[in-house]
């Protein structure tokens, strides 16, 4: 199973002295313009988006890092796929019920 983590190097968040700001956000613009080329299509198959957590380091909860996870797609299963075998009913059949 492939590691679904990926750090951004790039993106450097920081606690901030007021409370009503969560935290102060800096970036690399020639790194992120860079990342955002090579992940354009992670991006198109999300709706365009492309998300990421800030998370504190566990050592010191005054460091942050931002991290991008994977998310697996989970392909959905019909009825069909999910039984091949079952025949479907047909409209006019009677049922016992």
């Amino acid at each position: 199973m492939e590691d679904n983590k990926e750090f951004l190097n790039f993106v450097f968040p920081r606690p901030s002295k007021y409370d009503w700001v969560v935290a102060n956000i800096s970036f690399n613009v020639e790194e992120m313009i860079d990342w955002l080329q090579k992940n354009k299509q992670k991006a198109s198959e999300n709706k365009g988006y492309i998300d990421f957590d800030v998370l504190k380091y566990s050592k010191d909860p005054n460091k942050y890092y931002a991290r991008r996870y994977n998310k697996e797609v989970v392909k959905q299963v019909t009825a069909k796929e999910h039984m091949p075998d079952r025949e479907a009913v047909a409209k006019d059949e009677d049922l016992p019920f």
